[in-house]
């Protein structure tokens, strides 16, 4: 059991939050800002494996890969498979990651990366699911609303309100062209809506200067808001197709949730596969950045350490001095003396 008080006498936690700096991913920053060090050697060798393909990678000019915003999927997901409607940061969040696992797979089919056996590692664990994305890209604008398009009827729909809603401001303008004295009475806007249906703003001491019926007042009480006789029959035409909008939407967003549903394991094993990369890509910049190797690991007791140096202290290009630092299964004690600036840190 590795002793967290340890860790903090040897600045476990500033060395931790060099490595969180370097992700992108916010399960990552969590993940790098957690992590307690691996104490066998399979796990220890393994990670390694992974992380100096990389460091080897951008040592040589490759260009890291660029993460988009993403969170957390699992609610998200659990939601989907009951049957719930996603809501708008839901959905933008899952468009996220089908774009970020699209980006990746054309990343790791760059010249300079394709036989890296790192970027070869994921590309085997991340499913696109291109056709997914086809569908969100053709449903929903960058903000996550439903775009018109989005199904034969939404934009029948979307275009008879559009046509009315022009009718309706039409006729109110004709209207108000008729009653020239109204004009006196008007608020700043000649019309607005009160309950999605159109209406005219008028100060209080203008009732009964429109044929129609009051549907509201202002919080002050100053300003009436008359609905015109004229315009009733359109109004209610509008109400109707908002009504068919409305379930036209949620049949879209139901049939989309379930498709998010049908690929719920794929989009699980992304997202962690892309949290993993965020992770290791950490470890490699971090490792190229302080010039890490690793050493070889024996099952001895054993430290023979060559050109040791502490990493709070490189600076890249003024690193830290360098020691050897040995002690062997006969020797039971270690002096360590010298100058200030000298290498006793590490």
């Amino acid at each position: 059991m590795i002793n967290t008080k340890t860790l903090e006498k040897l600045d476990w936690p500033l060395l931790t939050s060099h490595l969180v700096n370097k992700t992108q991913t916010f399960e990552g920053k969590e993940r790098a800002a957690s992590i307690l060090p691996e104490l066998t050697q399979r796990a220890i060798e393994s990670q390694w494996e992974l992380t100096l393909q990389l460091k080897e990678a951008f040592s040589y000019g490759a260009t890291p890969f660029s993460f988009r915003t993403i969170l957390p999927i699992k609610d998200t997901l659990r939601c989907a498979m009951i049957g719930q409607l996603l809501d708008q940061d839901n959905l933008l969040n899952l468009r996220n990651i089908l774009r970020t696992t699209k980006d990746f797979s054309d990343y790791a089919r760059t010249s300079t990366l394709k036989t890296n056996k790192t970027i070869a590692y994921f590309d085997r664990k991340i499913t696109p699911l291109r056709p997914l994305l086809d569908l969100f890209e053709q449903t929903f604008d960058q903000d996550g609303n439903l775009l018109d398009e989005a199904s034969f009827e939404l934009k029948r729909i979307r275009i008879a309100k559009n046509s009315i809603a022009r009718q309706i401001e039409g006729r109110i303008k004709h209207l108000l062209q008729k009653n020239t004295n109204l004009a006196k009475y008007l608020q700043d806007d000649y019309f607005t809506k009160r309950n999605d249906r159109y209406v005219v703003p008028i100060k209080i001491d203008g009732n009964g200067r429109v044929d129609g019926v009051v549907v509201d007042t202002s919080s002050s009480g100053l300003t009436i808001f008359v609905e015109p006789t004229a315009i009733r029959p359109l109004n209610d035409d509008l109400i109707q197709l908002l009504s068919e909008e409305r379930i036209e939407i949620l049949k879209i967003l139901l049939d989309v949730s379930k498709k998010i549903a049908s690929h719920e394991n794929e989009l699980a094993q992304n997202y962690e596969a892309l949290i993993d990369l965020d992770y290791i890509t950490a470890h490699a910049l971090l490792a190229r950045e302080w010039n890490a190797q690793p050493v070889a690991i024996v099952s001895e007791p054993v430290i023979d350490l060559k050109n040791a140096r502490h990493p709070l202290l490189y600076k890249g290009e003024v690193p830290p001095v360098a020691n050897d630092i040995c002690l062997y299964p006969h020797q039971h004690m270690l002096m360590i003396s010298g100058p200030n600036a000298g290498g006793k840190t590490v």
